[in-house]
């Protein structure tokens, strides 16, 4: 039994970028926002807060996948 909610035909490229439009607007939201947060933006100061290295890190290897 159809319940008439879904589209039988398969829609464009175009259609679903339409369509995602806003979801991938919130994604780059929240990536700026973290962004902002991890470089001590707005309400990442207290007392909990992470404090930076003595010594600048290097990496000594590195795993590509």
């Amino acid at each position: 039994m159809h319940c008439g909610q879904f589209i039988d035909a398969p829609c464009s490229r175009r259609q679903m970028l339409r369509q995602c439009a806003l979801g991938f607007g919130s994604l780059a939201l929240a990536g700026l926002m973290a962004e902002q947060q991890a470089a001590g933006g707005v309400g990442s100061a207290g007392p909990l807060a992470g404090k930076p290295p003595h010594a600048a890190r290097r990496a000594k290897s590195v795993i590509f996948l």
